[in-house]
């Protein structure tokens, strides 16, 4: 494997604005919603209701799709998950850490990262929502991640004509999200990967969702 590109939250531009983690907002309403996400979350309908909704990232609907009760899903979409910022970082690093975490992921505009953060399960406890997340839903069947994922993709670029450009400008190359841990164990990295002596270690889900879907 020869021909590809690296994108990931810190790569070179323009292929970090690839990553699920930058900045690029998309508004979506309920009819946006496919039975893929409803399978993901039953309750997702009734948690978007009749609104139009503004999620900064798609990495933050992703993490919302785990939310079981309305209140955690809008704390995802337009509430104290929904921003990067200063304080943002305190329940995650502490005071004294949270100003240098906020501006090393200001630098590319990586706002997803507050909501992957907040989604992680030790962290549950320490935001009030351990038990208002369904955490067992970052591991899907094949088929319905590969539709959720292809949902979200045409969301964020079809309305975000500055990453689209950057996903154009990658063909005809297979895009692999940078994950320097599959070359130590790639067995357990399952949506990135990395590419070693030409062969690809890692699963690279995510890398396959996106050239499949700027392929199409």
């Amino acid at each position: 494997m020869n021909d590809f590109v690296y994108f990931g939250s810190n790569a070179q531009q323009p292929y970090h604005l690839l990553s699920n983690l930058n900045a690029a907002p998309i508004e979506f309403t309920r009819d946006d919603i496919i039975d893929a996400m409803r399978i993901v979350n039953p309750e997702i309908d009734k948690f978007v209701g009749d609104a139009t909704l503004c999620a900064t990232t798609i990495e933050h609907l992703w993490h919302a799709l785990k939310a079981t009760d309305k209140e955690t899903f809008l704390r995802f979409i337009e509430g104290d998950f929904a921003s990067l910022t200063e304080a943002a970082m305190v329940p995650f690093f502490g005071v004294e850490k949270a100003k240098k975490k906020f501006e090393y992921w200001q630098k590319k505009n990586n706002s997803g990262i507050v909501a992957k953060l907040a989604s992680n399960r030790r962290y549950g406890p320490r935001l009030g929502i351990a038990k208002s997340m369904a955490y067992e839903r970052e591991h899907l069947s094949p088929t319905v991640e590969r539709a959720v994922w292809r949902r979200l993709h045409r969301l964020k670029f079809a309305q975000n004509a500055i990453h689209a450009a950057a996903l154009q400008s990658t063909k005809p190359k297979t895009l692999v999200e940078f994950a320097r841990g599959a070359a130590r164990d790639s067995a357990k990295e399952h949506w990135g990967g990395c590419v070693v002596n030409g062969k690809l270690l890692g699963d690279n889900a995510m890398g396959q969702h996106l050239t499949e879907f700027r392929d199409e």
